[in-house]
Parts: structure tokens; sequence; C-alpha cells
């Protein structure tokens, strides 16, 4: 953030930005009290989708469009919010301990096969 705020005030010199350094939970609560203490004071907020759905929920969120979102899939998208990043996960294993043919099938990996971590 130290790089990021001022090069992009340097560029859009009429808008300033003070960044809060918070967790999702600790942003949200601040969002709360400033609504209900009738002074929102922030633009932006970024959690996971459990605290966009909260958010949602408690009418905090206005309706939002951003033109790039269009070819998000409507999973990553709604009115109110855009993901902005995803996580993958993928399964491995050790073929030197986990031979052919016993390797875990797609829709049952779990942490062990046959007593070994997979």
């Amino acid at each position: 953030m130290e790089v990021i705020l001022p090069a992009f005030m340097k560029r859009f010199p009429g808008v300033t930005i003070d960044h809060i350094d918070a967790t999702a939970d600790q942003l949200l609560a601040r969002i709360v009290s400033e609504v209900r203490g009738g002074r929102l004071f922030g633009d932006v907020f970024g959690g996971a989708l459990p605290y966009m759905a909260q958010a949602t929920d408690q009418k905090l969120l206005a309706p939002l469009t951003v033109p790039e979102a269009a070819a998000y899939p409507a999973q990553m998208k709604s009115d109110f919010w855009i993901a902005t990043d995803t996580q993958f996960y993928i399964a491995g294993w050790n073929t030197n301990l986990v031979k052919k043919g016993e390797e875990p099938k797609a829709s049952k990996i779990s942490l062990t096969q046959n007593g070994r971590i997979a």
C-alpha cells in the first residue's frame, strides 16, 4: 500500500484515499457502526463472500455496475459485489507411495489414502 496509494493519488489528484487495514470482521463492524450512526465514511469494502452476503443482507451495499465484469460467470458477481480474486485447490500425491491404480478418485479425495498422506 505504501507504493500503490501514492501512485494512485498522483494519477487521480482529486481522489483522497484513507486506507484502513483491518480484518473483514473489523471492517464490517465499523461499517455497521457508521451506518447506525448516520455517517458512512467508506466507499469500497473488500472481504470474502460470506462478508459480502452479510453486508448485502444488512442492506449496506449499493448497486454496482462494472463493465469489465460482463465477462465474469454469474457465481463471481452480483448486483452488489464482484469477485476480485479466486483460490484454487489442487490435490496431488506422491507417485512413489501411491501406486498406479490406487490413486484417489476425484470424488473421494481425502487427506489420507490407504493410511498414507495423499
